[in-house]
């Protein structure tokens, strides 16, 4: 039984990263999306000086966690049709889908689809 989940999975994965993720595809209760930004950023400090790496965006529906160097930011999406807020304690950030299906931008910053589409 665990082989054939697991081969869903697999299936469904590829199914829906080969199709076009649209915002209201990424509000659906019991998806698991991963974002890691296109380009590396501040990733905090070292003895040796600050260093680069690459932010990241966890959607577990409703809940979102920012990763940005050594920040972590936990929040909650709010979706209404194909508009997407991430609203954090301080602030409300619009997600937007770019380019179909794998790049979102969030407070100036394009993020990639790291992960596959699978349910838990």
């Amino acid at each position: 039984m665990i082989g054939v989940k697991l081969l869903f999975a697999s299936v469904l994965s590829f199914v829906l990263l080969t199709m076009p993720l649209r915002a209201a595809e990424i509000c659906q209760a019991g998806l698991e999306l991963d974002y890691v930004s296109v380009e590396e950023l501040e990733g905090g400090l070292t003895p040796e000086g600050s260093v680069a790496k690459r932010w990241q965006l966890q959607f577990r529906f409703p809940e979102v966690i920012w990763s940005r160097g050594d920040m972590v930011e936990h929040g909650r999406l709010i979706c209404d049709g194909e508009i997407i807020t991430a609203e954090f304690a301080n602030n409300e950030l619009d997600v937007t889908v770019v380019q179909e299906p794998q790049l979102i931008n969030m407070a100036g910053v394009a993020y990639s689809l790291s992960t596959s589409l699978v349910e838990p």
